[in-house]
């Protein structure tokens, strides 16, 4: 039988987290095992903490900062201290090994960012692949099918299932993403900013954020409540089991683990940058017909030089339409000018897009933006979420 644990001020703990529950505005608590730092004790039995991000406070209305040390997953233990016992434990998390910067914040050494990478990548799972599976799953007619679900509509009084529907229904839909304000939403809840909210949370009392949307948290919840499946299972009666067929329960598992590697191996990239030119990479997934599909995003701030009064931002998005094929768009706004180019792989799509260019421009400068140059044509469109570097080939 495990003892428990004592906490003290002070004390270093390493912790695996498995799940997050926002109770209210201001509240966050989270579920994780715990164990003294340095060593290799018994994982203790899951406990409720709350948990600060170190550096990764930031004011309402800002760009989320980019997480300062590695992501906590149920795969990823971190280290943390304990700052305060009541009214429940509060444990700061400890930045990894790494090298300050000039603004005070941390940079992931560039093997400890490779090691994370090749841990995580191999079996991430695309967020459209993983989701528009989901979709079909719940959409099975048949138990006999290779989905597993029954054909009833009891599935909506099912707990699992019915987390499962609610995490596709809350997906935006294309026109969604369209609406500046309601894009915002969909970038802040992308997951990779989890526990940068985590801390806005705990560090500002009457912050509005709520992390109900919040992909990661999902996700976390969803995985976890599929651990807890089986032996559920097995304890329950007949009539109390869940719609679920074991064989979908396990794959539904592995698909939830291979999004949030995903979503780590997203948080991993940016960690090399320094403080003063940071840089997001994200998938934006949204309902399509009957399946999902992304956005794949990457933001970045430019070094300001000194002689210029703003640093310049560039977005690049990639999406892959069914009609038009993959297009790959490059915003970049800068001394109060926009340069924008899209490019298609599809000769056709190439055509359209440059004769919609007058209107792009006019729909553009209806927005009180100052064009610099538009562009259109045909090329390639590398992924922007994809690690750039030969994480893989170098010799162990």
């Amino acid at each position: 039988m495990r003892q428990p644990l004592e906490l003290t001020l002070g004390l270093r703990l390493e912790l695996k987290l498995e799940s997050t529950t926002a109770r209210s505005t201001t509240t966050t608590e989270t579920i994780a095992r715990i164990r003294p730092a340095g060593g290799d004790s018994v994982w203790s039995a899951p406990v409720r903490l709350q948990l600060l991000m170190p550096g990764n406070s930031r004011p309402q209305g800002s760009a989320p900062a980019a997480a300062g040390t590695a992501p906590p997953t149920p795969t990823t233990p971190v280290t943390a201290e304990v700052i305060a016992l009541r009214p429940i434990p509060t444990l700061r998390l400890l930045p990894a090994t790494g090298t300050p910067t000039p603004g005070g914040g941390v940079v992931m050494t560039h093997d400890w960012v490779v090691q994370q990478l090749r841990t995580h990548l191999p079996q991430a799972q695309a967020l459209a692949e993983g989701l528009g599976h989901w979709v079909q799953r719940l959409s099975s007619p048949t138990p006999a099918s290779p989905k597993g679900l029954a054909p009833d509509s009891g599935a909506a009084t099912d707990p699992l299932m019915a987390r499962l529907t609610r995490l596709l229904n809350r997906l935006p839909d294309s026109a969604t993403l369209t609406d500046p304000g309601r894009l915002q939403q969909r970038v802040e809840g992308s997951g990779i900013w989890l526990e940068a909210r985590l801390a806005q949370l705990a560090h500002t009392p009457g912050a509005t954020t709520t992390l109900a949307d919040d992909l990661k948290g999902q996700l976390l919840q969803i995985a976890e409540q599929l651990r807890r499946h089986h032996q559920d299972q097995v304890t329950a009666d007949a009539a109390q089991r869940s719609l679920l067929s074991s064989a979908a329960s396990k794959a539904l598992e592995k698909e939830a683990e291979g999004m949030l590697k995903q979503l780590i191996s997203l948080q991993l990239q940016p960690l090399e940058q320094p403080a003063e030119q940071p840089r997001w990479v994200l998938e934006l997934p949204y309902r399509e017909g009957g399946g999902v599909n992304t956005v794949q995003a990457e933001i970045e701030r430019e070094r300001r030089p000194e002689d210029a009064e703003e640093a310049g931002w560039t977005i690049r998005l990639r999406l892959d339409l069914p009609e038009l094929g993959p297009l790959a768009i490059r915003l970049t706004f800068k001394e109060q000018q926009l340069r924008a180019s899209l490019v298609a792989e599809q000769a056709t799509t190439a055509a359209l897009l440059r004769h919609q260019l007058p209107l792009l421009r006019h729909q553009l400068e209806a927005r009180e933006l100052e064009i610099a140059s538009l562009h259109a044509g045909q090329g390639r469109t590398p992924d922007p979420a994809r690690p750039v570097g030969p994480l893989f080939s170098e010799q162990a």
